[in-house]
């Protein structure tokens, strides 16, 4: 974003992870154009099963309930699974 308007090279960029409590919540990393298009696109397909209110999963997702804002729903879950396409 700061590259489309300031017309400036961006030589690094940095994420700060908010819920870090025990280490360093900075993420430095160079920037990769393709990795951002990726990345761009494959949010593009949230947003848009979202909306379609397509929630089905492939798979049972791996336990991170100490991250996760649906701990305390997701055994309690019906799980839908969808085919792979």
């Amino acid at each position: 974003i700061v590259a489309a308007i300031t017309d400036q090279t961006v030589s690094r960029s940095h994420l700060y992870y908010t819920s870090e409590e025990s280490g360093n919540p900075f993420i430095s990393f160079d920037p990769d154009r393709g990795a951002m298009d990726h990345t761009i696109a494959s949010f593009g397909e949230i947003v848009s099963r979202i909306e379609a209110q397509d929630f089905a999963i492939a798979e049972r997702p791996d336990k991170h309930c100490i991250d996760c804002d649906m701990r305390f729903y997701c055994d309690r879950k019906n799980w839908e699974f969808r085919s792979e396409k």
